[in-house]
């Protein structure tokens, strides 16, 4: 089931996932926490959950790091697709580029979509205040401590 954050709470679950940045894509910093406490208030007693985010603060401040780059067919269309990631202060950017030739014809589309840096010690409290018996964090799929300056990513396994 794929839900928004803002839907209340009907049905409990085993498990929740939320990957791919969702959680740092909501329009601002009340809501992350709001979010965690949906979650977890969504998973059944002894259920888990799992929460990935980028770690925003790992991030040198400046210009775009590009980290994908793929080609693809839609619609019998060859497009390029960049996407990539930088920071400004406090705040995070995702850029998407889409380039398509058609013909002689180059078209470029370019997107930027606001992330936030989240705070571990906020969402863990969230994730508490709504029943968690236990909530981990980590920096990695490695389980290897979080740390806001070297981690890759903000990794939270939330248990009920």
């Amino acid at each position: 089931m794929v839900r928004s954050f803002a839907e209340p709470v009907g049905d409990v679950f085993d498990a929740v996932v939320c990957v791919g940045n969702s959680l740092a894509l909501v329009p601002d910093v009340p809501t992350a926490p709001r979010a965690i406490r949906q979650m977890t208030a969504a998973l059944r007693p002894g259920g888990v959950g799992l929460i990935q985010v980028l770690n925003l603060w790992r991030l040198a401040e400046g210009p775009v790091v590009w980290q994908k780059f793929r080609r693809v067919t839609l619609d019998g269309v060859e497009h390029t697709v960049l996407k990539g990631v930088h920071r400004v202060g406090a705040r995070g950017f995702v850029e998407f580029v889409d380039l398509t030739v058609s013909g002689d014809a180059l078209t470029a589309r370019h997107e930027s979509v606001p992330f936030l840096g989240l705070d571990v010690v906020e969402l863990a409290r969230a994730a508490r205040d709504a029943g968690a018996a236990a909530v981990h964090n980590y920096g990695d799929y490695q389980r290897t401590p979080y740390e806001r300056e070297h981690s890759g990513d903000l990794i939270l396994v939330i248990e009920k």
